[in-house]
């Protein structure tokens, strides 16, 4: 059996499957252009909530996984050890959520945040655990390709919101629609 191959039979290395599967699953509707969001489309308002709410668990769920790069800071040896073992679970969360949130095609914005978040959980799935990289440099590479994707998210996110807020949201809150506010004689 190949080195990869066993990983999925390790239990501390179990999350290696489940991180597959939701990212082949949240993949799979990016590239189809459908979401969860679909199913909360009865009403402009219904979907406003509904992408209020699933953005902010998402939201909440990608500065969860930043709790590393704190516990690195420590120098606590437990306390990185505890946070890395969640940070490698917790890391398909985030990918899973998105494909919950997401709603139609678009080649926007949007799609670099949601590719930047795949390009960061795959190559979160694929740590040094499961590949061990004997070179620096392509650890380097790795990590530059893994946070860097996940800061790259960062900004992109608080556009959206900002985004999202400023022209649409005030608009559904107000109509109930999302079109333009009719002025009634």
């Amino acid at each position: 059996m190949s080195p990869l191959l066993a990983k999925f039979a390790q239990r501390r290395t179990a999350y290696l499957p489940v991180g597959l599967a939701v990212s082949g699953v949240a993949a799979t509707l990016l590239i189809l252009g459908t979401g969860g969001r679909y199913f909360a489309a009865a009403s402009p308002a219904g979907t406003f909530v509904y992408a209020f709410a699933s953005g902010a668990v998402l939201i909440a769920s990608l500065l969860w996984q930043w709790r590393l790069s704190f516990a690195r800071r420590s120098r606590n040896a437990a306390a990185i050890q505890r946070a890395y073992r969640t940070h490698r679970w917790d890391g398909t969360i985030p990918i899973g959520l998105l494909a919950v949130h997401i709603g139609g095609p678009s080649a926007s914005l949007l799609s670099i945040m949601s590719y930047c978040l795949l390009v960061s959980s795959l190559s979160g799935i694929f740590n040094n655990e499961i590949l061990r990289q004997k070179r620096r440099v392509l650890r380097t590479i790795w990590l530059w390709t893994h946070v860097g994707t996940a800061a790259l998210i960062v900004p992109l996110i608080l556009l959206h919101v900002w985004a999202v807020f400023a022209f649409k949201g005030p608009q559904i809150l107000l109509t109930g629609s999302s079109g333009a506010i009719i002025e009634r004689r």
